[in-house]
């Protein structure tokens, strides 16, 4: 049984959109920039307003009104970008170019003083100074990864996918889709990343992990291996991280060829899901906090094809799909015994990442 935590009637919630508007490899890309989105009361989507920019690929909400923006491009306009996010409009405040191509996943420390990302296409991990609401690009710190592993196309080379601070903002996580490993940086809000300290957890060959989100009592990382199709939940330990429990990211079978993507908590903490490309579905798992063992409970098809990201509403009764091929949102209502359809669909072309406007978990 999944607990909605507050009435769904009760409130307007808005969510941010990120969509591809071009290619730089095999995928199609048809994109507006990025939308801002309403979600009301009866679960019916409407866009509220659009702002365009190259390939807003990852969106990490700032506070209420503002988010934080990886341009993924593969050329030297890749860079993070601060939105102003008002009532009924998207405002471009600042850009600064990020040290290697292709960035990803972006996070947050829990002060509010750096933003920190991983750039997939060149191999640099860096941290960003946050000043009074302004980045600060001249005292940005990098690093860059080496290595590679067993897959032939996908991990030639080094590909860091994200970066996620821990909840007590000692140590960055960065998850290294080509080399299958994930590194813990030691982290100051002072000095910001000590890169000569660094901690290293070994996947699998071939698993490519790409993303991970630490559980609601800090003591558990949830990791999707994408090129697998895994979650594997790992123990945390002030930088050290072990195995507890390794699960297919698909639940019902399926015999084609699937990349695990997307990963997102319930607000309950006791469901966590991931989205899967080629399957096109969203598993969703119990999650046990004291052991970190993770349960299969539903898969449900995306409502269109390529699933990229989702998200779960605050209030815990919504899901919404985010179909980068299907150029689409679909929402689905989550219920005591499971999880229904509700047929509402919107045009969002190629989108590529969704995130509620309450400064959550990014």
């Amino acid at each position: 049984m999944i607990p909605v935590l507050e009435n769904p009637a009760s409130n307007v919630q808005r969510f941010v959109v990120g969509s591809y508007t071009e290619p730089y490899g095999p995928f199609r890309a048809i994109g507006d920039g990025i939308s801002l989105v309403s979600l009301h009361p009866t679960g019916k989507l409407e866009t509220l307003a659009q702002l365009a920019l190259p390939n807003p690929a990852y969106l990490r909400p700032l506070s209420a009104d503002r988010i934080a923006v990886a341009i993924e491009t593969d050329d030297d306009r890749a860079s993070i970008a601060l939105v102003r996010v008002g009532s009924g409009a998207l405002e471009l405040e600042e850009r600064v170019a990020t040290p290697g191509r292709i960035p990803c996943h972006i996070d947050l420390h829990p002060a509010g003083s750096w933003l920190a990302g991983a750039c997939y296409g060149t191999g640099e991990v860096f941290a960003l100074p946050l000043t009074e609401g302004r980045l600060q690009p001249d005292r940005m710190i990098t690093t860059r990864h080496t290595g590679s592993s067993v897959h032939p196309v996908r991990q030639t080379g080094p590909h860091p996918h994200a970066a996620r601070f821990s909840p007590d903002g000692d140590w960055l996580i960065v998850p290294d889709l080509g080399a299958d490993t994930v590194s813990a940086y030691p982290f100051d809000e002072a000095r910001g990343l000590d890169f000569s300290h660094a901690r290293l957890w070994q996947a699998p060959a071939g698993s490519g992990p790409r993303l991970p989100l630490f559980s609601g009592n800090g003591q558990y990382i949830v990791l999707v291996e994408e090129i697998a199709s895994r979650l594997v939940s790992l123990r945390w330990n002030d930088g050290e991280l072990s195995e507890c429990h390794r699960i297919s990211s698909l639940i019902d079978p399926f015999p084609g060829e699937n990349t695990a993507a997307g990963l997102r908590w319930h607000p309950s903490g006791r469901l966590v899901g991931v989205s899967n490309r080629g399957a096109d579905a969203i598993s969703l798992f119990a999650f046990d906090p004291e052991t970190g063992r993770l349960t299969p409970w539903r898969q449900i098809p995306s409502g269109g094809t390529k699933p990229r990201d989702f998200e779960f509403s605050s209030c815990g009764a919504w899901l919404i799909t985010t179909n980068q091929n299907g150029d689409c949102l679909a929402v689905y209502a989550l219920e005591e015994d499971g999880v229904r359809d509700t047929g509402e669909r919107l045009t969002v072309r190629s989108p590529s990442c969704i995130r509620q406007m309450s400064g959550g978990e990014g």
